[in-house]
Order: structure tokens, then C-alpha cells, then sequence
């Protein structure tokens, strides 16, 4: 019995390595932003759109409005990296928000921002009593540049420029109001495509702990929101990015700058990954539409 467990598993690292090997020259593993689309066979046919961006295709998960009330529709942009109907706050408020007046048209988020990746190939590997570090033990790995940072960032801008702009036929059953719905960085994102007015303006803009990677972009983000002619609720929660909360304080003085109809600052009580969190956020966004461009 022992003579077959060991006859099994060097026929198993046999077959391993050769698969291994005949990948060609391996290299490490680097990050990949997700592409792979899920399986909507959950939803009814007419929810399932889809836009062209780049060559690529993207799903577009529209809800029509429900009752004797048809305000508009409202745009929703989740996490970088998430994919539409993701389970969490913004598959909620695609539901949420139809009631009471109000169409819903979910796109594919932003892909995130890529984090620096260094490949080592197979012949490159140090070989026995050389010394091949370049760097010290205590220093820190070196990433992207600002310059290649930035780059990313305002492509990433085109990208959603590009799908927000194809919203016009999806959005034409739907005719009313628009309002946007964005979180973190794709937050961000917006607000500074809305302010250099790269994009087209909706109604009312709703954000979710909005910030950027980087401290000076961040702190001049709360100044690109203050000129905003627009509508803005800015719904902060305990969980959201230091970098979010670090604006906080700053963003809410807009309050008096701007009025209360301009600017409104919910601070959640608890975090955005609890159900109880999404029912309030789809009330504030309910009421503060309605306050700022129905009534």
C-alpha cells in the first residue's frame, strides 16, 4: 500500500511540473483587473443591456420606475472593479429607488487602478552565490510614477465618459431628471470630470465616501465639489477610505457655503456592508431628490 502512495505522488508532481513547464518561459503572477462578466440568467430579458465601450462590450442592468410617479432615472456606478448588480448597496438602490418614481440603469464600474507588478523570468532567478538585489533590505519597492498614475487615472475618465455618454438611447424610455449615483473613487472620478466639465451634468449627484489615492488630488477634490452648480448629497460611512474621512470635516462646511439645498452631508451610523445602512441612504437619496428637483 505504501509502495502505491509514493508510485501516485511522484506521478502527480510528474504531471505538475510538466505542466508548469510547458507554459513557456513562467513569470510571476501580476494584477489583473477583473473583466469577466457574471451570469444575469437571474434577471428578466428586458433588464439586460448592453453598451460598446473601446471595442468592448458592457452590461448595462436597467429597471423601469413602478407607481403612478415618473421622475426620471438614476445612474449607478459602483467601486472600481465591481461589476453591475454586485450584492451590496448599489444592487439595492437599483431596486430601491423604482417605486417610487424612479428608473434605475446599473453600468459596469471603472476597472481599478493597476498596482505596480515586477516579473521575474525563469532564466533572470539568481543564480547561487550571486548577488542580484538591487535594492537594500529596508527599502520599499518602487511603484508607478505620478506621471504613469495620472495617465491611468485619465483613461480610466475616458472610459466612463464614454459610457455614461451612451446612455441617451438606454435612457430615452425614461425621460425626466438624472441623477448619479457614485462611490469611492469612481466618486471621485466624477467630480472631477463634472467640475473640468468633461461629461455631461445630470440634476442631482450622489456620492459615497468619495476619494483619491493621492493626498493632493484628495485635499483639491473638496474644492472641485464646492464649485459644483449642482445638487450634492455626500453620504459619508465609519467604514469608508481614511482618505474619504480625512475630507470630512472639510466637505461638510460646504453646508453653509452652498445651503442646505445645494449640499447635504449624511453621516451614517453604521457600515455600508449592512442592509440597514442601504435603506437609509435610499431614503435620504429619495427625499433630498425630491426636495431638490421635484417639489
Amino acid at each position: 500500500m505504501y509502495k502505491d502512495f509514493y508510485v501516485l505522488r511522484s506521478t502527480f508532481a510528474f504531471v505538475l511540473s510538466t505542466l508548469l513547464l510547458s507554459s513557456g518561459h513562467a513569470e510571476t503572477l501580476s494584477y489583473q483587473p477583473a473583466t469577466a462578466q457574471p451570469g444575469y440568467g437571474y434577471l428578466p430579458d428586458d433588464e439586460l443591456h448592453a453598451i460598446d465601450v473601446d471595442g468592448q462590450a458592457q452590461q448595462v442592468l436597467v429597471r423601469a420606475w413602478e407607481g403612478k410617479h415618473q421622475y426620471g432615472a438614476v445612474i449607478l456606478l459602483a467601486n472600481p472593479g465591481q461589476v453591475p448588480d454586485t450584492p451590496g448597496l448599489i444592487a439595492h438602490l437599483r431596486r430601491s429607488l423604482n417605486p417610487d418614481g424612479w428608473a434605475s440603469l446599473n453600468l459596469t464600474s471603472p476597472t481599478p487602478l493597476p498596482r505596480a507588478s515586477f516579473s521575474t523570468t525563469a532564466e533572470s532567478i539568481a543564480k547561487a552565490g550571486e548577488g542580484q538585489l538591487e535594492l537594500a533590505s529596508v527599502s520599499a519597492t518602487p511603484g508607478f510614477t505620478q506621471q504613469q498614475m495620472r495617465e491611468f487615472i485619465e483613461d480610466r475618465q475616458k472610459s466612463v465618459t464614454a459610457s455614461l455618454a451612451q446612455l441617451d438611447t438606454i435612457g430615452s424610455e425614461y425621460p425626466g431628471k438624472r441623477v448619479l449615483v457614485v462611490s469611492n473613487q469612481t466618486a471621485a472620478m466624477v467630480i472631477e470630470l463634472l467640475h473640468s466639465k468633461q461629461m455631461n451634468t445630470p440634476d442631482l449627484l450622489v456620492v459615497f465616501n468619495p476619494f483619491l489615492p493621492e493626498k493632493k488630488s484628495n485635499s483639491a477634490l473638496v474644492k472641485a465639489l464646492a464649485e459644483l452648480e449642482i445638487p450634492v448629497l455626500d453620504i459619508q460611512s465609519p467604514d469608508g477610505h481614511p482618505a474619504s474621512r480625512e475630507t470630512l470635516a472639510q466637505r461638510s462646511n460646504l453646508t453653509r457655503t452652498k445651503g442646505p439645498a445645494k449640499y447635504r452631508q449624511l453621516k451614517l451610523s453604521l457600515n455600508l456592508d449592512l442592509p440597514s445602512s442601504w435603506q437609509h441612504a435610499s431614503k435620504a437619496i429619495k427625499g433630498f431628490a425630491y426636495t431638490s428637483l421635484i417639489r
